[in-house]
């Protein structure tokens, strides 16, 4: 007998001495090991975290773009616009877009600021927006439709860049892109994943919902018709004329309360593109 307490025994028949105010060393060690249990991501409700961090809430966020023409910062005044809250449009020099990392990591915009710390890319804004700003659905199903809806999206903007900055929509640019990215025979083809049915494929999948999570509008949304109005500058009576559930999406959003206002605003910029044409 130690003068430390009384013996315990040890699973393998060991004795261990343990304190005689304190439980059996291997009780103890048992119970330290408990398995943390954490909430798992399907269990989480993004409204409720958006409601848990808001940090558009006490300040003023600065939405580094050029304010006369629309590009990528029309989908993230949109959502801001959406939910009512106040931005501060900042142009941009060329000379600290492509000069300075600190400002621009990836020397290229929009760049977002709040609270101190400056952030790129505008599906990561609009994932910041929709984390933060209840617009990311309801549930893990919901995100997962947004953020494949945010990747299409991307996919057809990749394929616009040439088009309209490069080949200044001539006639010849112009047919070979619709025959592979918007002729509806076409939509099974070597795409690199850019096609107009596949911006309809989101509204079939939530049809008869008006949006593509249900009855909400989300940041999947807010992409959606930005790439699709794009498209429609283009090719809007073939679109119509091949993608009515695609076409009925673009003018009901157009319509929603908040979205009809901000689309009439002078906050919203008349070009669409740095260049005249598209």
């Amino acid at each position: 007998m130690s003068s430390l307490g009384r013996p315990c025994m040890h699973p393998r028949g060991k004795t261990s001495i343990r304190a005689s105010t304190a439980t059996c060393p291997v009780k103890l060690l048992s119970a330290r090991r408990q398995p943390t249990r954490f909430t798992p991501v399907s269990a989480r409700n993004p409204s409720a975290m958006a409601e848990a961090r808001n940090p558009l809430a006490t300040e003023k966020p600065v939405l580094h773009y050029w304010p006369w023409f629309r590009g990528k910062g029309d989908p993230i005044r949109m959502a801001l616009w959406l939910k009512g809250i106040e931005w501060e449009d900042k142009d941009i020099p060329f000379s600290a877009l492509k000069h300075d990392q600190s400002q621009f990591a990836f020397f290229q915009a929009p760049a977002f600021e709040v609270n101190g710390r400056r952030f790129w890319q505008m599906n990561a804004i609009l994932r910041h927006l929709g984390r933060t700003q209840g617009l990311y659905g309801k549930d893990e199903n919901d995100m997962i439709t947004v953020d494949m809806c945010l990747d299409t999206v991307e996919a057809m903007w990749v394929k616009l860049v040439p088009l309209i900055y490069w080949e200044k929509l001539s006639e010849e640019s112009k047919a070979s892109f619709y025959k592979k990215h918007v002729a509806k025979e076409s939509y099974n083809g070597y795409n690199q994943g850019a096609h107009v049915d596949y911006y309809e494929w989101f509204v079939r999948q939530s049809h008869p919902s008006p949006f593509i999570t249900g009855g909400q509008i989300t940041i999947g949304d807010i992409a959606l018709w930005w790439g699709t109005e794009m498209m429609m500058r283009l090719f809007k009576d073939e679109i119509y004329k091949q993608y009515p559930l695609l076409s009925s999406f673009y003018e009901r959003f157009a319509e929603a309360p908040g979205i009809r206002e901000y689309l009439k605003s002078p906050r919203r910029p008349a070009q669409q593109h740095a260049i005249s044409c598209g």
